[in-house]
């Protein structure tokens, strides 16, 4: 009887107390596996932390090559204006000397041209006077001859004088048709003194 009386007590007691245990024991099988979890969790934070810092890292290099050769074309951009500005200057600088050398030319054309047609008209007029003189002694019919023919010759005059002043507006586009006109007012005296000439006797 009393084996069995505490045979009976260990079986009450294992019955109250296999409860117990079997809680302790999954508390703590919990705990470790929540260690493990928190674990788990901050390395796959961490790697996904670096991934971020890697792309972030990436992403400002990018941005930073980006800009150098944002920079790089820009400053290309202005060493080419730059370029193209003296490149400007310089052709108008050209074009301001070729400009000069063409008005000075002109110039000489004008004063060469001038006084050519000065000198030729000069040498009419002298021509001119010595008929005069030479009429004088002509009889009556011939004199009379030789002063109607010199009638027109002084508008044939201020014709070549006109056409010496237009030098004076010509341009580079003009020069060679006011020659042409000069030339043929000096042509057209020409004629008439020979014409007045052939009046007097020989």
């Amino acid at each position: 009887m009393f084996m069995l009386g505490k045979l009976a007590y260990a079986r009450a007691v294992a019955m109250r107390v296999g409860p117990v245990a079997l809680g302790l024991s999954a508390s703590l099988g919990l705990g470790c596996d929540s260690g493990a979890e928190q674990k788990t969790l901050q390395e796959i934070q961490r790697a996904a932390d670096q991934k971020v810092q890697k792309a972030e890292r990436e992403a400002r290099a990018r941005v930073e090559e980006s800009e150098a050769k944002i920079a790089k074309l820009e400053k290309e951009l202005r060493e080419a204006n730059q370029k193209l500005d003296e490149a400007a200057v310089q052709a108008q600088a050209s074009v301001d000397g070729q400009t000069r050398v063409a008005e000075e030319a002109l110039e000489r054309a004008r004063a060469a041209f001038k006084e050519h047609g000065r000198k030729e008209l000069a040498h009419l007029n002298r021509d001119l006077t010595e008929l005069n003189r030479e009429s004088l002694k002509a009889p009556d019919k011939a004199r009379a001859a030789f002063v109607k023919s010199m009638q027109q010759i002084p508008k044939k005059q201020r014709a070549i004088e006109d056409a010496i002043a237009a030098f004076d507006q010509a341009t580079l586009d003009t020069l060679a048709d006011a020659k042409k006109k000069l030339d043929r007012e000096l042509m057209v005296l020409r004629v008439a003194v020979k014409a007045a000439r052939a009046k007097l006797p020989r």
